[in-house]
């Protein structure tokens, strides 16, 4: 194994962020430590340099958030590209891993085949309910509010096209994820959805203690597992993107309203890489598939990436497409934040201009008043 140099440990992306790919699984020692915040204070320097000096009047902090998107505004034509060319190129690749096998006379593993369109069926209905808890507003940045809207939208096209639905509450649908609903993304007729519904009130404290004894609050951090679902049951999910930030909140919300909590099964039946802590999507779609087969381990290989199983057929491709997805996912959301920053921007200058004119306005008729008091005297 060929060892690697101090400029491949420390090697940064474009974005100041450290190359994962390139970095040793060792813990870094002082001197790489040192060498990183080097790096990440110089490319921050460079950044706030790069645009001209800093406006008077304007914090650092602001002129690096404009810094940031001017620069996301001159490099996401190239960045783009290069997404496209890296798809291209995975492509070729699987092309020519499919004739390799081809030749040999080998039968293709499950992740190199094409995922064949499921063909439309009546769907029928599971009987539970599924309560989204979106109480968590404040505890999210604007990128992840985008994520969390996008992970509702996933929610329930999922619901729309499996072989079973849920009814879904989207709960504590109110503040910044309302306003991008009805913003950005009203064009999706959200009131609309068959079988979801969407409350702006807190449901989940409102719930009745008889209420409770049917009721499921969902936490990778409960000690009892969820062995099966239930029709006539309600299981609550957390509706919230936060990185690992908050440790046991769901857990300790559910335990301080005296709601039962359950794990999903997944020591039990899959080996999983990774964090066991899944998107409000991952799990919604687990609960739907488990509706179809009744079996926990084939609704994971359903739902799950091949990177997060642990699989060694297909894992690196499975990284590199979810990297990929991640990627753009994050393109979009810094495309959609500054449309929103300049639609602020230009909303807040139309306020001023109309402000200006009010003025003027109020003082030629002060002036036109004096005018008249004047000649009457």
């Amino acid at each position: 194994m060929s060892q690697t140099s101090e400029k491949d440990q420390v090697e940064t992306s474009e974005k100041g962020q450290v190359n994962a790919s390139s970095t040793t699984s060792r813990p870094l020692d002082d001197n790489e430590k040192k060498e990183l915040r080097e790096l990440y204070i110089n490319k921050n320097k460079q950044l706030l340099t790069s645009f001209g000096p800093k406006p008077e009047g304007m914090s650092k902090s602001q002129w690096k958030k404009v810094c940031k998107r001017k620069q996301w505004e001159s490099e996401k034509e190239v960045y783009r590209e290069q997404l496209r060319q890296k798809r291209m190129e995975k492509r070729h690749a699987r092309k020519s891993k499919i004739q390799e096998y081809l030749q040999r006379g080998e039968p293709l593993p499950d992740h190199l085949k094409r995922k064949t369109r499921r063909p439309t069926v009546e769907q029928q209905d599971s009987k539970m309910k599924i309560i989204m808890d979106c109480a968590f507003d404040e505890l999210m940045n604007d990128k992840e509010i985008i994520s969390m809207s996008n992970q509702i939208t996933r929610s329930y096209s999922a619901n729309r096209n499996f072989a079973y639905y849920a009814n879904i509450e989207i709960a504590s649908f109110n503040k910044r994820l309302k306003q991008r609903f009805e913003g950005k993304l009203a064009n999706t007729r959200f009131m609309e959805w068959k079988n979801v519904k969407f409350v702006e009130n807190d449901t989940v404290k409102e719930l009745s203690a008889e209420d409770k004894i049917n009721t499921v609050y969902l936490s990778a951090d409960a000690t009892e597992t969820l062995d099966t679902l239930e029709s006539g049951k309600t299981y609550i999910v957390g509706g919230i993107v936060d990185k690992g930030r908050y440790k046991k909140l769901c857990l300790n919300k559910a335990q301080e309203l005296q709601i039962p909590t359950k794990r999903l099964p997944i020591d039990e039946f899959i080996k999983i890489n990774g964090r066991q802590v899944l998107t409000t999507t991952h799990v919604i779609e687990l609960m739907l598939r488990y509706f179809e087969s009744k079996d926990w381990k084939t609704a994971f290989e359903q739902v799950l990436p091949a990177r997060k199983l642990g699989h060694e057929e297909g894992a690196e491709e499975g990284a590199e497409e979810e990297a990929e997805e991640e990627a753009e996912e994050e393109a979009e959301e810094e495309e959609e934040e500054e449309k929103e920053e300049e639609e602020e921007k230009a909303e807040k200058e139309a306020e001023k201009e109309a402000e200006k004119e009010a003025e003027k306005e109020a003082q030629k008729e002060e002036e036109v008043a004096q005018n008249s008091n004047a000649k009457e005297n």
